[in-house]
């Protein structure tokens, strides 16, 4: 736990200062939507799980995160069975391998009882 909060201090929190000051006030991050705006809902996301309540601080980022999150596709997304509830690499590529894993045992099972 320590060196996550000296990671959120040395790193992370820095960063979001600089964006903080940079994104503009109840718009998109340059004043259109862009790639910028879906990063930044990416990487708010995450660290919300990590960093809820450092994360608070940053207002426009957070507005940002909400503005994006608001979009039709996006809300579609992250109710399906496809979006990223956990934000942990392994656990997350290792349940495509388990469904993998599981798909191709089935396609033997149904190979061998077709003989």
């Amino acid at each position: 736990m320590k060196q996550l909060k000296q990671q959120w201090v040395s790193k992370i929190e820095p960063i979001l200062i600089s964006q903080e000051k940079e994104a503009k006030e109840d718009d998109w991050y340059l004043g259109y939507i862009s790639l910028i705006d879906f990063t930044i809902y990416l990487i708010m996301t995450q660290l919300d799980q990590t960093f809820p309540e450092e994360i608070k601080k940053f207002k426009k980022l957070n507005a940002l995160k909400d503005k994006v999150a608001k979009i039709p596709e996006i809300e579609e997304y992250e109710k399906s069975p496809r979006a990223v509830k956990c934000y942990n690499p392994v656990e997350y590529f290792n349940s495509f391998k388990e469904e993998k894993m599981s798909s191709l045992a089935k396609g033997k099972m149904n190979e061998m009882s077709s003989k």
